[in-house]
């Protein structure tokens, strides 16, 4: 049990000097197990004053409950410290650089009847033949009036 106000401040020391090493959310978990948990070293000390007088039983529990507040917001303090550099690590590996240029894209494939036709038509200017590209349609004086029919 905490006997004097030396161990009150031998044990806030050890758990603020372990809470200031501490690197990461988990061992800052071990940390708050080791201090407050269920079979914790300040809980322990709590369990423990209902074997004291009256008086007693006061002043230790505000002692008690002095270094186990002094623990927690050490431990608060030092979550969001954490969490905050985690956040800014993650944001650092997930940049976008805008300059980049964009993603392309496949916009598909030719046409079955475009891909023969496309061979034809390699096979033929092999074989010597032109490809001359004219209307799909003749109008009338095209095909009549200007062949004197």
């Amino acid at each position: 049990m905490l006997d004097s106000k030396d161990e009150q401040a031998r044990i806030l020391e050890d758990a603020i000097s372990a809470i200031d090493a501490s690197d990461s959310l988990e061992s800052l978990q071990a940390i708050q197990v080791q201090y407050l948990g269920k079979s914790g070293l300040i809980t322990s000390q709590l369990k423990t004053l209902g074997k004291l007088s009256p008086e007693e039983k006061k002043a230790q529990g505000q002692a008690i409950n002095a270094v186990k507040q002094s623990i927690i917001s050490a431990l608060n303090e030092k979550r969001s410290l954490l969490e905050q550099m985690a956040l800014e690590m993650a944001l650092q590996k997930e940049s976008i650089d805008v300059t980049l240029p964009g993603r392309s894209y496949h916009h598909g494939s030719s046409h079955p009847l475009t891909i023969v036709e496309e061979k034809l038509r390699s096979i033929l200017l092999g074989l010597g033949y032109e490809w001359v590209k004219g209307p799909e349609i003749e109008d009338d004086y095209h095909n009549f009036e200007a062949l004197n029919f």
